[in-house]
């Protein structure tokens, strides 16, 4: 507009827009962010533990549907895509679980803890070689017997 103000996509004035006020505005904008970010973190923490008090089902629900979706992510890549047990070919989700190759999980449970922590520490580390996916009968014999019978038969 002739005349007026014109505004930039950065919500500066092109009248202003030099580089000493530039410096001075980036410098006043993060400390405005650090101390925007600060009250407004202990605000959505605040928030957040409300709703969770109010809605514990719809917490459980979201909870459930995230850890099935990363059991199904970690599942999925020892598998390669055909989820089933390595040893016997179970495919029902539910009796399959993650087995330590070198037989040294006691120490990475001890570690890491048990279930959801441990799909989320095989994503965080880029999924390690050293795991594959058998089911509950076959993990428990490997872990009793050292072999599992299915081998012992073939």
């Amino acid at each position: 507009p002739k005349g007026g103000f014109y505004v930039t996509y950065t919500g500066r004035c092109k009248i202003c827009y030099g580089k000493e006020s530039s410096k001075r505005y980036k410098k006043r904008r993060k400390e405005n962010l650090l101390i925007d970010r600060n009250g407004t973190l202990e605000k959505e923490k605040a928030h957040s533990a409300n709703w969770k008090k109010k809605n514990p089902i719809r917490v459980k629900e979201i909870q459930k549907k995230w850890y099935d979706k990363l059991r199904e992510e970690v599942f999925s890549y020892y598998c390669g895509g055909n989820i089933r047990c390595i040893c016997c070919g179970e495919i029902e989700k539910n009796f399959l679980s993650i087995d330590h190759i070198d037989g040294c999980g006691r120490k990475l449970r001890k570690k890491q803890g048990f279930g959801g922590s441990l799909y989320h520490f095989l994503r965080k580390n880029k999924f390690p070689k050293c795991f594959h996916v058998l089911c509950f009968n076959c993990n428990l014999s490997k872990g009793f017997y050292v072999i599992c019978p299915h081998k012992l038969k073939n």
